[in-house]
Protein backbone atom coordinates (compact mmCIF):
# COMPACT_ATOMS: atom_id res chain seq x y z
CA UNK A 1 0.00 0.00 0.00
CA UNK A 2 2.80 2.43 0.89
CA UNK A 3 4.62 1.51 -2.31
CA UNK A 4 1.51 2.34 -4.33
CA UNK A 5 1.15 5.73 -2.62
CA UNK A 6 4.82 6.52 -3.24
CA UNK A 7 4.41 5.52 -6.86
CA UNK A 8 1.33 7.76 -7.20
CA UNK A 9 3.12 10.72 -5.63
CA UNK A 10 6.17 10.24 -7.80
CA UNK A 11 3.98 10.08 -10.91
CA UNK A 12 2.25 13.34 -9.96
CA UNK A 13 5.60 15.04 -9.47
CA UNK A 14 6.81 13.67 -12.77
CA UNK A 15 3.83 15.01 -14.66
CA UNK A 16 4.27 18.64 -13.53
CA UNK A 17 7.43 19.41 -15.54
CA UNK A 18 5.87 17.69 -18.52
CA UNK A 19 2.81 19.97 -18.44
CA UNK A 20 4.98 23.07 -18.11
CA UNK A 21 7.18 21.99 -21.01
CA UNK A 22 4.23 22.07 -23.40
CA UNK A 23 4.38 25.88 -23.42
CA UNK A 24 7.02 26.88 -25.96
CA UNK A 25 8.32 30.43 -25.69
CA UNK A 26 8.83 31.99 -29.10
CA UNK A 27 8.88 35.37 -30.80
CA UNK A 28 6.70 35.58 -33.90
CA UNK A 29 7.11 38.97 -35.52
CA UNK A 30 4.39 38.29 -38.11
CA UNK A 31 1.26 40.10 -36.82
CA UNK A 32 -1.16 37.90 -38.77
CA UNK A 33 0.14 34.56 -37.50
CA UNK A 34 0.54 36.01 -33.99
CA UNK A 35 -3.12 37.04 -33.93
CA UNK A 36 -4.35 33.77 -35.45
CA UNK A 37 -2.32 31.68 -32.99
CA UNK A 38 -3.72 33.78 -30.15
CA UNK A 39 -7.29 33.20 -31.36
CA UNK A 40 -6.60 29.46 -31.44
CA UNK A 41 -5.48 29.63 -27.81
CA UNK A 42 -8.69 31.37 -26.78
CA UNK A 43 -10.78 28.58 -28.32
CA UNK A 44 -8.46 25.91 -26.93
CA UNK A 45 -8.15 27.06 -23.33
CA UNK A 46 -11.08 29.39 -22.59
CA UNK A 47 -13.93 28.78 -25.04
CA UNK A 48 -16.55 28.55 -22.26
CA UNK A 49 -15.20 31.71 -20.63
CA UNK A 50 -15.30 33.46 -24.00
CA UNK A 51 -19.04 32.77 -24.19
CA UNK A 52 -19.48 33.84 -20.58
CA UNK A 53 -17.49 37.02 -21.14
CA UNK A 54 -19.56 37.97 -24.19
CA UNK A 55 -22.88 37.33 -22.43
CA UNK A 56 -21.78 39.16 -19.29
CA UNK A 57 -20.43 42.06 -21.36
CA UNK A 58 -23.77 42.33 -23.15
CA UNK A 59 -25.51 42.45 -19.77
CA UNK A 60 -23.19 45.18 -18.51
CA UNK A 61 -23.55 46.97 -21.84
CA UNK A 62 -27.33 46.97 -21.43
CA UNK A 63 -26.88 48.55 -18.00
CA UNK A 64 -24.66 51.20 -19.60
CA UNK A 65 -27.30 51.94 -22.23
CA UNK A 66 -29.96 52.29 -19.52
CA UNK A 67 -27.63 54.58 -17.57
CA UNK A 68 -26.95 56.77 -20.60
CA UNK A 69 -30.68 56.89 -21.41
CA UNK A 70 -31.39 58.13 -17.89
CA UNK A 71 -28.70 60.79 -18.26
CA UNK A 72 -30.26 61.83 -21.57
CA UNK A 73 -33.63 62.16 -19.86
CA UNK A 74 -32.02 64.41 -17.26
CA UNK A 75 -30.63 66.49 -20.12
CA UNK A 76 -34.13 66.84 -21.54
CA UNK A 77 -35.32 67.98 -18.13
CA UNK A 78 -32.58 70.58 -18.05
CA UNK A 79 -33.50 71.83 -21.55
CA UNK A 80 -37.19 72.12 -20.65
CA UNK A 81 -36.61 73.91 -17.37
CA UNK A 82 -34.01 76.29 -18.81
CA UNK A 83 -36.13 77.07 -21.89
CA UNK A 84 -33.25 76.39 -24.25
CA UNK A 85 -33.91 78.08 -27.63
CA UNK A 86 -34.87 75.91 -30.62
CA UNK A 87 -35.55 72.89 -28.39
CA UNK A 88 -39.23 72.57 -29.31
CA UNK A 89 -38.70 70.08 -32.21
CA UNK A 90 -36.65 67.83 -29.93
CA UNK A 91 -39.27 67.81 -27.18
CA UNK A 92 -42.12 67.30 -29.66
CA UNK A 93 -40.57 63.99 -30.82
CA UNK A 94 -40.38 62.58 -27.29
CA UNK A 95 -43.05 60.38 -25.68
CA UNK A 96 -45.47 62.38 -23.47
CA UNK A 97 -44.55 60.23 -20.46
CA UNK A 98 -40.87 61.10 -20.83
CA UNK A 99 -41.64 64.81 -21.14
CA UNK A 100 -43.91 64.68 -18.10
CA UNK A 101 -41.27 62.89 -16.03
CA UNK A 102 -38.54 65.30 -17.16
CA UNK A 103 -40.68 68.32 -16.34
CA UNK A 104 -41.12 67.17 -12.75
CA UNK A 105 -37.41 66.54 -12.12
CA UNK A 106 -35.81 68.91 -9.65
CA UNK A 107 -32.57 70.70 -10.39
CA UNK A 108 -30.70 68.72 -7.74
CA UNK A 109 -31.94 65.40 -9.14
CA UNK A 110 -30.81 66.42 -12.62
CA UNK A 111 -27.23 67.07 -11.48
CA UNK A 112 -27.25 63.97 -9.27
CA UNK A 113 -28.39 61.84 -12.21
CA UNK A 114 -25.54 63.16 -14.35
CA UNK A 115 -22.91 62.60 -11.66
CA UNK A 116 -24.05 59.12 -10.64
CA UNK A 117 -24.73 58.08 -14.24
CA UNK A 118 -21.31 59.20 -15.43
CA UNK A 119 -19.58 57.39 -12.58
CA UNK A 120 -21.59 54.21 -13.15
CA UNK A 121 -20.99 54.26 -16.92
CA UNK A 122 -17.23 54.65 -16.41
CA UNK A 123 -17.13 51.83 -13.85
CA UNK A 124 -19.15 49.48 -16.07
CA UNK A 125 -17.03 50.27 -19.13
CA UNK A 126 -13.80 49.74 -17.21
CA UNK A 127 -15.03 46.46 -15.73
CA UNK A 128 -15.94 45.18 -19.21
CA UNK A 129 -12.45 46.12 -20.42
CA UNK A 130 -10.83 44.39 -17.43
CA UNK A 131 -12.76 41.16 -18.07
CA UNK A 132 -11.83 41.08 -21.74
CA UNK A 133 -8.17 41.85 -21.05
CA UNK A 134 -7.94 39.21 -18.32
CA UNK A 135 -9.46 36.59 -20.62
CA UNK A 136 -7.09 37.17 -23.55
CA UNK A 137 -4.09 37.55 -21.24
CA UNK A 138 -4.76 34.13 -19.67
CA UNK A 139 -5.22 32.62 -23.14
CA UNK A 140 -1.97 34.14 -24.41
CA UNK A 141 -0.21 32.46 -21.48
CA UNK A 142 -1.87 29.15 -22.42
CA UNK A 143 -3.81 29.14 -19.16
CA UNK A 144 -7.38 28.04 -18.57
CA UNK A 145 -9.10 30.27 -16.03
CA UNK A 146 -12.42 29.79 -14.24
CA UNK A 147 -15.08 32.41 -14.85
CA UNK A 148 -15.29 33.19 -11.13
CA UNK A 149 -11.52 33.71 -10.99
CA UNK A 150 -11.79 35.84 -14.12
CA UNK A 151 -14.33 38.15 -12.49
CA UNK A 152 -12.36 38.30 -9.25
CA UNK A 153 -9.11 39.17 -11.00
CA UNK A 154 -10.85 41.73 -13.19
CA UNK A 155 -12.47 43.48 -10.23
CA UNK A 156 -9.05 43.92 -8.60
CA UNK A 157 -7.75 45.69 -11.69
CA UNK A 158 -10.58 48.21 -12.09
CA UNK A 159 -9.09 50.94 -9.88
CA UNK A 160 -5.61 50.87 -11.51
CA UNK A 161 -7.28 50.96 -14.93
CA UNK A 162 -9.35 53.96 -13.82
CA UNK A 163 -6.14 55.67 -12.72
CA UNK A 164 -4.64 54.99 -16.13
CA UNK A 165 -7.75 56.41 -17.81
CA UNK A 166 -7.52 59.52 -15.64
CA UNK A 167 -3.90 60.12 -16.68
CA UNK A 168 -4.75 59.64 -20.35
CA UNK A 169 -7.77 61.95 -20.02
CA UNK A 170 -5.64 64.71 -18.46
CA UNK A 171 -3.10 64.41 -21.28
CA UNK A 172 -5.87 64.59 -23.88
CA UNK A 173 -7.46 67.63 -22.23
CA UNK A 174 -4.09 69.39 -22.00
CA UNK A 175 -3.45 68.61 -25.68
CA UNK A 176 -6.84 70.04 -26.66
CA UNK A 177 -6.12 73.23 -24.70
CA UNK A 178 -2.76 73.60 -26.46
CA UNK A 179 -4.36 73.04 -29.87
CA UNK A 180 -7.04 75.63 -29.08
CA UNK A 181 -4.32 78.14 -28.21
CA UNK A 182 -2.41 77.28 -31.37
CA UNK A 183 -5.58 77.63 -33.44
CA UNK A 184 -5.06 81.39 -33.28
CA UNK A 185 -2.17 80.84 -35.68
CA UNK A 186 -3.23 81.00 -39.31
CA UNK A 187 -1.68 79.88 -42.56
CA UNK A 188 0.42 76.78 -43.29
CA UNK A 189 2.01 76.84 -39.82
CA UNK A 190 -1.13 75.51 -38.11
CA UNK A 191 -1.42 72.72 -40.70
CA UNK A 192 2.15 71.63 -39.99
CA UNK A 193 1.52 71.75 -36.24
CA UNK A 194 -1.62 69.61 -36.59
CA UNK A 195 0.30 67.01 -38.61
CA UNK A 196 3.05 66.97 -35.98
CA UNK A 197 0.45 66.56 -33.22
CA UNK A 198 -1.16 63.61 -35.03
CA UNK A 199 2.21 61.89 -35.50
CA UNK A 200 3.12 62.39 -31.83
CA UNK A 201 -0.27 61.08 -30.71
CA UNK A 202 0.08 57.97 -32.87
CA UNK A 203 3.62 57.35 -31.61
CA UNK A 204 2.57 57.66 -27.96
CA UNK A 205 -0.47 55.43 -28.54
CA UNK A 206 1.72 52.60 -29.87
CA UNK A 207 4.43 53.00 -27.23
CA UNK A 208 1.89 53.04 -24.36
CA UNK A 209 -0.52 50.43 -25.70
CA UNK A 210 0.65 47.66 -23.36
CA UNK A 211 0.06 49.68 -20.19
CA UNK A 212 -3.31 47.98 -19.69
CA UNK A 213 -1.79 44.50 -19.98
CA UNK A 214 0.95 45.53 -17.56
CA UNK A 215 -1.79 46.33 -15.05
CA UNK A 216 -3.76 43.15 -15.73
CA UNK A 217 -0.83 40.74 -15.95
CA UNK A 218 1.76 42.22 -13.61
CA UNK A 219 -0.41 44.16 -11.17
CA UNK A 220 1.42 47.43 -11.75
CA UNK A 221 0.11 50.88 -10.94
CA UNK A 222 -0.80 53.37 -13.69
CA UNK A 223 2.56 55.20 -13.89
CA UNK A 224 4.61 52.01 -13.56
CA UNK A 225 2.47 50.41 -16.27
CA UNK A 226 3.15 53.30 -18.66
CA UNK A 227 6.90 53.00 -18.06
CA UNK A 228 6.70 49.24 -18.53
CA UNK A 229 4.95 49.63 -21.88
CA UNK A 230 7.59 52.07 -23.09
CA UNK A 231 10.31 49.61 -22.06
CA UNK A 232 8.63 46.67 -23.79
CA UNK A 233 8.02 48.47 -27.09
CA UNK A 234 11.55 49.87 -27.30
CA UNK A 235 12.95 48.60 -30.60
CA UNK A 236 9.62 46.95 -31.47
CA UNK A 237 7.54 49.90 -32.66
CA UNK A 238 6.82 48.53 -36.14
CA UNK A 239 5.67 45.09 -35.02
CA UNK A 240 3.53 46.65 -32.29
CA UNK A 241 2.00 48.91 -34.92
CA UNK A 242 1.52 45.78 -37.06
CA UNK A 243 -0.61 44.18 -34.33
CA UNK A 244 -2.64 47.39 -34.09
CA UNK A 245 -3.21 47.26 -37.85
CA UNK A 246 -4.26 43.59 -37.92
CA UNK A 247 -6.67 44.11 -35.03
CA UNK A 248 -8.15 47.14 -36.80
CA UNK A 249 -8.63 45.08 -39.97
CA UNK A 250 -10.40 42.27 -38.11
CA UNK A 251 -12.77 44.78 -36.50
CA UNK A 252 -13.23 46.91 -39.62
CA UNK A 253 -14.17 44.09 -42.02
CA UNK A 254 -17.45 42.97 -40.38
CA UNK A 255 -18.32 46.58 -39.58
CA UNK A 256 -18.10 47.53 -43.27
CA UNK A 257 -20.12 44.48 -44.26
CA UNK A 258 -22.95 45.27 -41.86
CA UNK A 259 -22.93 48.95 -42.85
CA UNK A 260 -23.40 47.98 -46.49
CA UNK A 261 -26.21 45.57 -45.60
CA UNK A 262 -27.89 48.19 -43.40
CA UNK A 263 -27.77 50.87 -46.10
CA UNK A 264 -29.32 48.47 -48.63
CA UNK A 265 -32.36 47.57 -46.51
CA UNK A 266 -35.42 49.32 -45.10
CA UNK A 267 -35.70 50.75 -41.59
CA UNK A 268 -36.94 47.71 -39.57
CA UNK A 269 -34.45 45.31 -41.16
CA UNK A 270 -31.70 47.90 -40.89
CA UNK A 271 -32.26 48.19 -37.13
CA UNK A 272 -31.99 44.41 -36.74
CA UNK A 273 -28.82 44.36 -38.80
CA UNK A 274 -27.25 47.10 -36.70
CA UNK A 275 -28.12 45.20 -33.50
CA UNK A 276 -26.49 42.06 -34.90
CA UNK A 277 -23.52 44.19 -35.95
CA UNK A 278 -23.11 45.42 -32.38
CA UNK A 279 -23.01 41.86 -31.03
CA UNK A 280 -20.61 40.67 -33.74
CA UNK A 281 -18.33 43.65 -33.10
CA UNK A 282 -18.23 42.79 -29.40
CA UNK A 283 -17.35 39.17 -30.16
CA UNK A 284 -14.70 40.07 -32.72
CA UNK A 285 -13.10 42.80 -30.60
CA UNK A 286 -12.93 40.43 -27.62
CA UNK A 287 -11.33 37.61 -29.60
CA UNK A 288 -8.83 39.59 -31.68
CA UNK A 289 -7.67 41.42 -28.57
CA UNK A 290 -5.63 38.31 -27.89
CA UNK A 291 -3.25 39.52 -30.61
CA UNK A 292 -2.18 42.35 -28.30
CA UNK A 293 -1.87 39.88 -25.42
CA UNK A 294 0.28 37.57 -27.54
CA UNK A 295 2.59 40.41 -28.53
CA UNK A 296 2.76 41.60 -24.91
CA UNK A 297 3.81 38.13 -23.68
CA UNK A 298 6.40 37.83 -26.46
CA UNK A 299 7.93 41.24 -25.74
CA UNK A 300 7.94 40.50 -22.02
CA UNK A 301 9.81 37.25 -22.65
CA UNK A 302 12.33 39.14 -24.79
CA UNK A 303 12.75 41.77 -22.09
CA UNK A 304 13.28 39.05 -19.45
CA UNK A 305 15.86 37.29 -21.63
CA UNK A 306 13.76 34.14 -22.08
CA UNK A 307 13.48 34.60 -25.86
CA UNK A 308 15.76 36.05 -28.52
CA UNK A 309 14.09 38.65 -30.72
CA UNK A 310 13.73 37.83 -34.39
CA UNK A 311 13.95 40.21 -37.34
CA UNK A 312 10.93 42.45 -37.93
CA UNK A 313 8.65 40.61 -40.35
CA UNK A 314 7.67 42.30 -43.61
CA UNK A 315 4.00 41.48 -42.97
CA UNK A 316 3.97 44.24 -40.34
CA UNK A 317 4.40 46.80 -43.11
CA UNK A 318 1.78 45.01 -45.23
CA UNK A 319 -0.69 45.12 -42.33
CA UNK A 320 -0.12 48.84 -41.81
CA UNK A 321 -0.70 49.56 -45.51
CA UNK A 322 -3.84 47.40 -45.56
CA UNK A 323 -5.16 49.24 -42.51
CA UNK A 324 -4.66 52.60 -44.20
CA UNK A 325 -6.35 51.32 -47.35
CA UNK A 326 -9.22 49.85 -45.32
CA UNK A 327 -9.94 53.12 -43.57
CA UNK A 328 -9.79 54.99 -46.88
CA UNK A 329 -12.41 52.60 -48.27
CA UNK A 330 -14.51 52.94 -45.12
CA UNK A 331 -14.33 56.72 -45.33
CA UNK A 332 -15.43 56.63 -48.96
CA UNK A 333 -18.35 54.29 -48.31
CA UNK A 334 -19.54 56.33 -45.33
CA UNK A 335 -19.98 59.47 -47.45
CA UNK A 336 -23.56 60.19 -48.64
CA UNK A 337 -24.24 59.14 -52.21
CA UNK A 338 -24.26 62.26 -54.38
CA UNK A 339 -26.25 60.45 -57.06
CA UNK A 340 -29.31 60.03 -54.86
CA UNK A 341 -31.91 62.68 -55.58
CA UNK A 342 -34.75 63.09 -53.16
CA UNK A 343 -37.76 64.84 -54.72
CA UNK A 344 -37.07 67.79 -52.45
CA UNK A 345 -33.44 67.34 -51.44
CA UNK A 346 -32.74 71.00 -50.92
CA UNK A 347 -34.49 74.02 -49.50
CA UNK A 348 -34.89 75.71 -52.89
CA UNK A 349 -36.81 72.78 -54.41
CA UNK A 350 -38.95 72.49 -51.30
CA UNK A 351 -39.74 76.20 -51.44
CA UNK A 352 -40.71 75.93 -55.11
CA UNK A 353 -42.93 72.96 -54.30
CA UNK A 354 -44.70 74.88 -51.55
CA UNK A 355 -45.19 77.87 -53.84
CA UNK A 356 -46.82 75.53 -56.32
CA UNK A 357 -49.78 75.28 -53.95
CA UNK A 358 -50.00 79.02 -53.53
CA UNK A 359 -52.96 80.45 -55.51
CA UNK A 360 -50.89 83.49 -56.41
CA UNK A 361 -48.59 81.36 -58.52
CA UNK A 362 -51.20 79.00 -59.99
CA UNK A 363 -53.14 79.62 -63.20
CA UNK A 364 -56.68 80.80 -62.63
CA UNK A 365 -58.19 77.72 -64.17
CA UNK A 366 -56.25 75.45 -61.80
CA UNK A 367 -56.99 77.67 -58.82
CA UNK A 368 -60.69 77.67 -59.46
CA UNK A 369 -60.74 73.93 -59.93
CA UNK A 370 -59.34 73.50 -56.41
CA UNK A 371 -61.71 76.15 -54.98
CA UNK A 372 -58.85 78.15 -53.64
CA UNK A 373 -60.46 81.53 -54.41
Amino acid sequence: MEDQEKTTISNKKATKPKAASTVVLTHDSNPFTTTINGIKKVFRFNISNLVGTIVFSLFLGALMVATLATMALALVAFIIQQNVPDSAPLIANLPPEAVSFATNMSVSSIYATWAIGLLLAILLGTFIQAIQLSLVAASANSQAIGFGDLLQQSSRRVLPLLGLMAIVAMVIIASIVVLMLLSQITGPVIAVLIIIAIVIALYLYVRLIFATFSIIEEGLGPMAALKRSIALTKGHFVETMGIVAVTALFVLAPSLLFDLLSSATNAPVSSIIMFISMIVSLIVSTIVGVGFAERFVQLRNIKNGAVVATKTHVMNYVAILLMMLGYMIASTLSKPHSGYDHPYNNSKQLEEHNRGWDDTTMPESDASSYNLH
